[in-house]
């Protein structure tokens, strides 16, 4: 019906105006959370990588 009298339904309008979608908390905070550990384990490894050689 839509169609029909040229009218955009909510859905549609939403998907097109660019506006990212809120996702759920896992979906927003997942990638920042793996990528904060990922650095942190990073920055351990070295740390002890360092120290072995220092004390070598």
């Amino acid at each position: 019906m839509a169609q029909i009298t040229g009218e955009i339904p909510e859905e549609a309008s939403k998907e097109q105006s660019g506006l990212p979608t809120k996702g759920s908390l896992f979906e927003r905070w997942f990638p920042l959370a793996f990528a904060g550990f990922m650095l942190i384990g990073g920055l351990v490894t070295m740390y002890r990588e360092k120290n072995q050689i220092d004390q070598e």
